[in-house]
């Protein structure tokens, strides 16, 4: 059994709460809307883990005790995820709303399958302060962006040039010598 809760935990999500990153994150971009994909944590089908796509486009993943979101230009949307059966959830967005999809894993025949449910913000925000993050990095504007967070560089690097910290930067191996202790 206690191999068991350890193999699932790994399927358990990680990152920062939603709680705690909430007044973080950027305002709802002009002429978007934003849509939080969550899924409560659930021993049920831990294990299984699709992908879910906006209007064809691969977004994130469901998985257990994690959230992430999306913006995206209003109309249209439809969001669809596939274990042994494809799910499938239509709605219109405008601009400047806000929707909350929530994912869950049911009883299929083989496989778990999943299910999608629209859910009112008064009750989808307190079901998600515990929740993980589990979508692309958020650069320090506060929207996913290209995966990468920007990195502030060390005051100096690893020959002891001062170095600017007003520009964020990617981070290089330079960046992580800098850290590394000196050799004696």
């Amino acid at each position: 059994m206690a191999s068991l809760v350890l193999i699932l935990s790994g399927c358990a999500a990680t990152g920062p709460k939603h709680a705690e990153m909430e007044q973080q994150l950027a305002t709802v971009p002009p002429a978007k809307g934003r849509i939080f994909f969550y899924r409560e944590s659930s021993m049920l089908g831990a294990a299984i883990q699709p992908k879910i796509y906006l209007n064809g486009s691969p977004v994130g993943e469901s998985k257990p005790g994690g959230f992430f979101y999306a913006d995206v230009a209003g109309g249209t949307v439809e969001i669809t995820a596939q274990t042994e059966a494809s799910s499938t959830i239509s709605f219109e967005l405008r601009e400047g709303e806000v929707w909350y999809v929530r994912s869950a894993i049911t009883m299929g025949l083989m496989v778990g399958r999943i299910q999608f449910t629209l859910v009112h913000g008064r009750e989808a925000r307190p079901a998600m302060a515990g929740l993980s993050y589990t979508g692309p990095a958020v650069p320090a504007n506060g929207s996913p962006g290209t995966g990468r967070l920007p990195i502030i560089p060390p005051s100096s690097d690893s020959k002891g040039k001062a170095r600017s910290n007003e520009a964020a930067q990617d981070l290089t191996l330079d960046d992580l010598d800098a850290l590394l202790p000196k050799a004696q």
